[in-house]
């Protein structure tokens, strides 16, 4: 006990150390006073009625005064120790459901394009109802009574399913908010897949624990140096967007050394920044031209094929 001479030396319980250090005067703690442990659930907190604040387990300032008057204080050896970590498990059941239903819709479409199977269009009331309506229904449902409820398991995994699958739908179709018609089939509905293709390369980064916005460190200089890396990186993925890299920029948020790549390289001919900054017929336009010619295919433009469908001619 904390300086109480009824209870003998040898009265510890075993796992217990002793340590002597000196104590301002404090009053001494009674048999009949309550222990409180030392954890991290207690640091910071106002101690109960009839508890000693010279015991170890609350804030620090407690255990100075408790350091001022010579008694002997017991700390306990072990420590209960309560951590929160990111929860990426929700991040995966997202991840999974947007993948699964992207790739489910595309199918589907195909097949509607084909006249194949029992899938078909569909009409209410004459209007032609495109599958991106019920992706923002679900995603607003999610959101909804995600912020308002805030559900446990298995609450949380089925709105991380609902949104994925809601935000899949709609990016499915994404072509279609951006030129405001039905582009779906055309060379312009394969913004579509991009957009998905690029949700879904952020949503792995963000599973793996990718954050570059956590600021851990302490002091005003810190917290300075911090916020002026995060703008540099800001910085740097614009400049990269508009070189006509948007897939890279929006990355480059995550990872600044992609952002940093991007922005130094050639910008393509049709981008803001070759227009603005590359005279006609200077040697800047005439690389931009001969690296990103008329035309160009690359390995990941098959792979839109093979996923999207060719588009019509």
């Amino acid at each position: 006990a904390l300086g109480n001479p009824a209870v003998p030396a040898d009265a510890a319980p075993a796992g217990v150390c002793r340590r002597r250090v000196p104590v301002r005067s404090r009053p001494r703690r009674t048999p009949h006073e309550p222990y409180i442990p030392l954890t991290l659930r207690n640091i910071g907190r106002r101690p109960p009625a009839g508890a000693c604040t010279g015991e170890p387990g609350y804030a620090g300032r407690e255990l100075r005064t408790a350091a001022d008057a010579g008694v002997t204080v017991h700390f306990a050896e072990q420590i209960e120790v309560v951590v929160t970590v990111p929860n990426h498990g929700l991040g995966l059941w997202l991840l999974g459901a947007f993948v699964l239903t992207f790739v489910g819709t595309r199918m589907i479409t195909r097949l509607i394009r084909a006249g194949r199977g029992p899938f078909r269009d569909v009409q209410v009331g004459g209007t032609h109802l495109h599958h991106q309506v019920y992706g923002i229904f679900a995603m607003l449902a999610a959101g909804a009574i995600e912020f308002c409820y805030r559900p446990d398991t298995p609450g949380a995994q089925v709105l991380a399913v609902l949104f994925g699958a809601g935000a899949a739908l709609a990016l499915d179709e994404y072509a279609l908010w951006l030129h405001l018609e039905d582009v779906y089939w055309a060379r312009e509905g394969r913004k579509s897949v991009d957009a998905a293709f690029l949700a879904a390369a952020v949503g792995l980064l963000l599973v793996a624990g990718v954050n570059p916005f956590s600021d851990l460190g302490s002091g005003p200089a810190a917290h300075a140096a911090f916020a002026g890396v995060l703008l540099l990186n800001v910085v740097l993925s614009v400049g990269a967007i508009l070189k006509g890299k948007t897939a890279l920029g929006v990355i480059g948020l995550l990872i600044p050394l992609v952002a940093l790549v991007a922005c130094l390289r050639l910008a393509s001919p049709d981008s803001p920044w070759a227009r603005w900054r590359y005279r006609p017929g200077s040697r800047s336009a005439e690389r931009a031209l001969r690296r990103y010619p008329p035309g160009r295919r690359t390995r990941i433009d098959a792979l839109k094929d093979f996923v999207g469908g060719v588009p019509r001619r």
